[in-house]
C-alpha cells in the first residue's frame, strides 16, 4: 500500500470497520442532534464568519509511521473554494505529490506512478480540497444521526452516524466538553480492498484566530501514522500553485 495513501491522505478522509445498520439505532431526546453538534464545532473552532475570512492556506507538518520506520514532512496549500496541492517528502524514499485544480485531480507517487484520479479516488480528493470543510461536516450524506455517547481515551464524545445515498456508513465523534471534532470512522476503498480506518484528532491550537488540530493519528491496515502540524498560514499563495504538472498533462488525451 502506498505510504502516501495510508498516512497523509487519511487526514481528510476517514474510515473504521462498522457493520451496524442505521436502523439499529433508536433516536434519543437526551442526545443533541447532529446538526447541533456540527454547529457547536464550527463555533468552537472560531465561527463561520471567521472561517470565511480566509481564502488561502498553507500547512506544514511532520509525520511518522513507527512500524515502518518512516519519517517525512508535509507542505500543503489550499485555496477557496476547492483547490489544493500537497508535497510529501520521505527523504531517501522520494517525494509524493497530489493536487486538485477545481476540475481535475492527480497523484504522482513513486509506488503508484503518475495518475489522473477518477471515480472514488477523485471523489475523496474533492472532499479533501473543500476549503471550508468545517462548514460541511455532513458531506454528501443523506442522513445524519447522533447515536450514542462513546468514551475515547477517557473522554466522553458524541458519536454521529452519517449514511450516504448508497447506504455506506461512517461516524464522526465530537467532544462532549469542547464540541470539537475528535475522531472519524468508516470503511475506505483502497487498492487492496475495503479497509477499516480510524482517525483520532487532538491537540487543537489557535492560528490567526482559528483552531486547528495539531495531531492526527490514523490507523489503517495494521499501521498507525502520526501527523504533527507545525504551522498554519493564511497568506496569499502563488497563482500557479495548482497548475497541473507536465507529467500529468501528458496523460490527458
Amino acid at each position: 500500500m502506498s505510504i502516501f495513501k495510508i498516512s497523509i491522505n487519511r487526514i481528510f478522509t476517514l474510515a473504521l470497520a462498522v457493520s451496524i445498520s442505521a436502523n439499529a439505532y433508536a433516536t434519543s431526546d437526551a442526545l443533541p442532534s447532529a446538526k447541533a453538534l456540527f454547529t457547536k464545532h464550527i463555533e468552537a473552532v472560531g465561527g463561520e464568519e471567521k472561517l470565511r475570512e480566509n481564502h488561502a492556506r498553507t500547512v506544514t507538518g511532520t509525520f511518522k509511521i513507527p512500524a515502518m520506520g518512516v519519517n517525512g514532512t508535509l507542505v500543503a496549500v489550499a485555496a477557496a473554494p476547492n483547490k489544493m496541492s500537497s508535497v510529501v517528502d520521505l527523504g531517501p524514499m522520494g517525494k509524493s505529490f497530489e493536487g486538485y485544480n477545481g476540475t481535475r485531480g492527480w497523484s504522482i507517487n513513486g509506488m503508484t506512478g503518475n495518475q489522473l484520479l477518477e471515480g472514488d479516488a477523485l471523489k475523496a480528493l474533492q472532499a479533501r480540497a473543500d476549503f471550508y470543510a468545517d462548514l460541511h461536516l455532513a458531506g454528501d450524506s443523506v442522513k445524519q444521526q447522533t447515536v450514542e455517547i462513546a468514551t475515547i481515551d477517557g473522554e466522553e464524545n458524541y458519536r454521529v452516524l452519517l449514511v450516504s445515498a448508497e447506504g455506506n456508513e461512517s461516524f464522526l465523534f465530537f467532544s462532549k466538553t469542547t464540541g470539537l471534532l475528535t475522531g472519524k470512522e468508516s470503511m475506505e476503498k483502497t487498492p487492496y480492498g475495503v479497509l477499516p480506518t480510524t482517525v483520532k484528532i487532538s491537540d487543537y491550537s489557535e492560528f490567526a484566530g482559528l483552531k486547528f488540530a495539531k495531531k492526527v493519528v490514523t490507523s489503517q491496515g495494521g499501521f498507525d501514522s502520526i501527523l504533527q502540524i507545525d504551522s498554519v498560514s493564511f497568506a496569499d499563495i502563488a497563482e500557479n500553485a495548482f497548475d497541473m504538472p507536465a507529467e500529468i498533462q501528458a496523460l490527458i488525451k
